[in-house]
Protein backbone atom coordinates (compact mmCIF):
# COMPACT_ATOMS: atom_id res chain seq x y z
CA UNK A 1 0.00 0.00 0.00
CA UNK A 2 1.34 3.41 -0.95
CA UNK A 3 0.67 6.42 1.20
CA UNK A 4 0.79 10.02 0.10
CA UNK A 5 3.65 10.83 2.49
CA UNK A 6 5.90 8.03 1.23
CA UNK A 7 9.07 9.51 -0.31
CA UNK A 8 10.03 8.64 -3.89
CA UNK A 9 12.20 5.57 -4.33
CA UNK A 10 14.17 6.04 -7.53
CA UNK A 11 16.18 3.36 -9.31
CA UNK A 12 19.47 4.89 -8.17
CA UNK A 13 18.45 4.92 -4.51
CA UNK A 14 17.09 1.39 -4.74
CA UNK A 15 20.26 0.12 -6.42
CA UNK A 16 22.50 1.56 -3.70
CA UNK A 17 20.22 0.29 -0.94
CA UNK A 18 20.15 -3.21 -2.41
CA UNK A 19 23.92 -3.44 -2.73
CA UNK A 20 24.60 -2.04 0.72
CA UNK A 21 21.95 -4.23 2.34
CA UNK A 22 23.39 -7.35 0.72
CA UNK A 23 26.93 -6.48 1.79
CA UNK A 24 25.75 -5.59 5.29
CA UNK A 25 24.01 -8.95 5.57
CA UNK A 26 27.03 -10.85 4.24
CA UNK A 27 29.10 -9.25 6.96
CA UNK A 28 32.59 -10.54 7.60
CA UNK A 29 32.14 -13.50 5.26
CA UNK A 30 32.81 -11.06 2.40
CA UNK A 31 34.25 -8.02 4.17
CA UNK A 32 36.85 -7.19 6.76
CA UNK A 33 35.44 -5.85 10.03
CA UNK A 34 36.40 -2.31 9.03
CA UNK A 35 34.78 -2.55 5.61
CA UNK A 36 31.68 -4.11 7.16
CA UNK A 37 31.41 -1.18 9.57
CA UNK A 38 31.79 1.27 6.66
CA UNK A 39 28.97 -0.51 4.80
CA UNK A 40 26.72 -0.52 7.86
CA UNK A 41 27.31 3.19 8.40
CA UNK A 42 26.68 3.93 4.71
CA UNK A 43 23.40 2.00 4.76
CA UNK A 44 22.32 3.68 8.00
CA UNK A 45 23.05 7.13 6.61
CA UNK A 46 21.28 6.36 3.35
CA UNK A 47 18.19 5.32 5.30
CA UNK A 48 18.45 8.52 7.37
CA UNK A 49 18.58 10.52 4.14
CA UNK A 50 15.01 9.48 3.35
CA UNK A 51 12.28 12.02 4.00
CA UNK A 52 9.95 9.25 5.16
CA UNK A 53 9.89 5.45 5.25
CA UNK A 54 11.03 3.37 2.30
CA UNK A 55 10.05 -0.29 1.99
CA UNK A 56 12.81 -2.84 2.67
CA UNK A 57 15.41 -3.21 -0.09
CA UNK A 58 14.71 -6.09 -2.48
CA UNK A 59 16.90 -9.17 -2.70
CA UNK A 60 19.84 -8.76 -5.05
CA UNK A 61 21.99 -11.14 -7.02
CA UNK A 62 25.03 -12.65 -5.33
CA UNK A 63 27.91 -10.19 -5.06
CA UNK A 64 30.84 -11.65 -6.98
CA UNK A 65 33.15 -8.68 -6.43
CA UNK A 66 32.89 -6.49 -3.35
CA UNK A 67 34.86 -3.69 -5.00
CA UNK A 68 32.64 -3.71 -8.10
CA UNK A 69 29.52 -3.69 -5.93
CA UNK A 70 30.83 -0.80 -3.84
CA UNK A 71 31.74 1.15 -6.99
CA UNK A 72 28.23 0.60 -8.34
CA UNK A 73 26.73 1.77 -5.04
CA UNK A 74 28.99 4.83 -5.02
CA UNK A 75 28.02 5.72 -8.61
CA UNK A 76 24.33 5.41 -7.76
CA UNK A 77 24.70 7.55 -4.64
CA UNK A 78 26.64 10.21 -6.53
CA UNK A 79 23.87 10.30 -9.15
CA UNK A 80 21.37 10.85 -6.34
CA UNK A 81 23.50 13.68 -4.97
CA UNK A 82 23.25 15.34 -8.39
CA UNK A 83 19.49 15.88 -8.00
CA UNK A 84 18.35 15.68 -4.39
CA UNK A 85 14.85 16.94 -5.10
CA UNK A 86 14.01 14.26 -7.67
CA UNK A 87 15.31 11.52 -5.40
CA UNK A 88 13.66 12.91 -2.28
CA UNK A 89 16.65 12.67 0.05
CA UNK A 90 18.42 14.88 2.54
CA UNK A 91 21.88 16.07 1.49
CA UNK A 92 23.93 15.64 4.67
CA UNK A 93 23.12 12.00 5.47
CA UNK A 94 23.54 11.15 1.78
CA UNK A 95 26.98 12.77 1.77
CA UNK A 96 27.92 10.71 4.84
CA UNK A 97 26.73 7.55 3.06
CA UNK A 98 28.91 8.35 0.04
CA UNK A 99 31.87 9.03 2.30
CA UNK A 100 31.47 5.68 4.07
CA UNK A 101 31.31 3.86 0.73
CA UNK A 102 34.49 5.65 -0.35
CA UNK A 103 36.16 4.62 2.89
CA UNK A 104 35.14 1.00 2.31
CA UNK A 105 36.59 1.17 -1.20
CA UNK A 106 39.83 2.55 0.17
CA UNK A 107 40.28 -0.41 2.51
CA UNK A 108 41.76 -3.65 1.28
CA UNK A 109 40.07 -6.92 2.11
Amino acid sequence: MTTTNQPPLTDEVQCARSILAELAEAGTTLLTRERHLDVLLALDNLERASRGAWPPPPARREVSSVDDALREARASLEAVLGDLTRHGVEALPLAFAIDHVRQALGRRS
